[in-house]
């Protein structure tokens, strides 16, 4: 027999709305529950012991920080460089986009929009290139971003404000 989908202390737009035998059946696991001293202790205990075997995983992560703030790249970025590298240039190009006042000569402020907008677009699917499904689609983000790589490589001096 189901309790209850989800717990009653959820907000009413989330939760449904429990029928008699629900409630009548939950009342009586929130009446019978007295947490003890030793369970609270456990819990105390159990997440110092956490925070102290995945303290090597998270000082990894600080370093990271520090070195990319030093040197713009730290060592686990090179595990993957492609994707460490469309993260940075998409998120740049949309800053760049977002602060844009001005444009090259030759095109108008539409069309640089939208050539910026193709290349925020195929970098960020390389970005997302190893949770694709299928290989249709991985070949297509592949087919993409050459055509963006190009208009990125025959641009990128215009880059700038």
């Amino acid at each position: 027999m189901r309790l209850i989908d989800k717990p009653s202390w959820m907000p009413l737009f989330i939760r449904r709305r429990m029928t008699k035998e629900e409630e009548m059946a939950w009342s009586r696991v929130i009446s019978n529950y007295t947490p003890s001293a030793f369970s609270i202790w456990e819990c105390v205990q159990m997440s110092f012991t956490n925070f102290f075997e995945n303290f090597e995983i998270g000082g990894r992560w600080v370093r990271d920080v520090i070195v990319r703030g030093l040197r713009g790249y730290s060592e686990t970025d090179t595990w993957d460089l492609s994707r460490y590298y469309a993260r940075v240039i998409s998120g740049s190009l949309k800053t760049f986009r977002e602060c844009l006042h001005t444009h090259p000569v030759e095109t108008s402020m539409k069309d640089w929009n939208k050539e910026l907008g193709v290349m925020i677009k195929a970098f960020e699917r390389v970005e997302s290139i190893g949770e694709k499904g299928t290989f249709e689609e991985v070949e297509e983000s592949i087919i993409e971003f050459k055509k963006a790589g190009n208009l990125f490589i025959d641009r990128f001096l215009n880059l700038w404000e």
